[in-house]
């Protein structure tokens, strides 16, 4: 791949990764959320194959991209990332116990103001209950497709020259908008779709946070997505905004004891120069 082929793409691959990543997850739950809206008949039923591959959107874009831009080693920088494992124990207990701490603060501040209601959750639910473990293994896999995309691709690039905060607001609105069709399709609409739109804004800083400052390990942010996924399985969403205010005041913890700039007090922010990249190819020796 010439130098010239590879400097369009490198221009343009934020932009390109953002619309093919929407492109693959909206092709499939644009249909199921106009079903539940009555506008039209899903083209893929909840449980079927072609639906559950729609949260690889932003995974399977980023393989794209790097493919496209950094050749047939591209996609390897992104999995690399899954063996920065030596982190420290300390942030394999953020990444495992922090969703749930947060969920109980939730809670107890509900109780606090005399709001009593009852929490539904796949555990709860007598004809979801059978499916728990599949469930289970399912937020393995699809939290995994999302973080290929959003964390170990977009958010390296988009920190080369902005700061960490920026770099975590963008992706958080990019990540609000990108779940829009999801939640329309489990029957939010109007109004109660705006708390939902902007949560992720929130945990975006949440998650840049554990993701800088363990180094850019893709290991420990699929860890905490998918403690995050399954708290919300086990324990279920809270019925009121209290979920979504006690995840910014986190949010402004974080950005108060670590820094807008880098999201981490022991390291910098990561950038796609200290990415690895590819080895090039050997010159051809040319014929005399």
């Amino acid at each position: 791949m010439t130098a010239g082929a590879v400097e369009q793409p490198r221009r343009y691959e934020l932009a390109l990764f953002v619309l093919l990543a929407f492109a693959i997850s909206w092709a499939m739950h644009i249909p199921l959320a106009l079903a539940t809206l009555g506008s039209g008949d899903p083209t893929a039923s909840i449980g079927s194959p072609l639906n559950l591959l729609a949260p690889w959107g932003p995974g399977v874009a980023a393989i794209i991209m790097t493919a496209v831009v950094m050749g047939r080693r591209g996609p390897g920088t992104l999995f690399r990332q899954l063996r920065d494992w030596r982190v420290g124990i300390r942030w394999y207990l953020i990444a495992v116990l922090l969703p749930g701490g947060l969920w109980l603060v939730g809670r107890a501040l509900d109780a606090l103001l005399g709001r009593s209601y009852r929490i539904e959750s796949v555990a709860t639910d007598p004809d979801l209950a059978p499916y728990l473990a599949g469930f289970l293994i399912g937020a393995f896999v699809y939290t995994l497709g999302e973080e290929l995309g959003w964390r170990a691709y977009a958010l390296p690039r988009l920190q080369e020259h902005r700061t960490a905060m920026i770099a975590a607001f963008v992706i958080g609105v990019l990540w609000g908008l990108w779940h829009v069709p999801t939640f329309v399709a489990q029957g939010h609409t109007g109004t109660d779709l705006v708390p939902l739109v902007v949560s992720p804004i929130a945990a975006s800083v949440l998650f840049t946070w554990v993701y800088n400052s363990t180094g850019g390990s893709l290991l420990l942010v699929w860890l905490f997505h998918t403690a995050s996924t399954i708290t919300g399985y086990l324990f279920g969403e809270l019925p009121t905004v209290t979920d979504e205010l006690v995840g910014v005041a986190a949010a402004v913890v974080v950005v108060l004891a670590a820094g807008p700039t880098h999201l981490s007090r022991s390291q910098p922010r990561q950038r796609l120069s200290a990415m690895p990249a590819p080895q090039p190819h050997p010159p051809v020796a040319s014929r005399r």
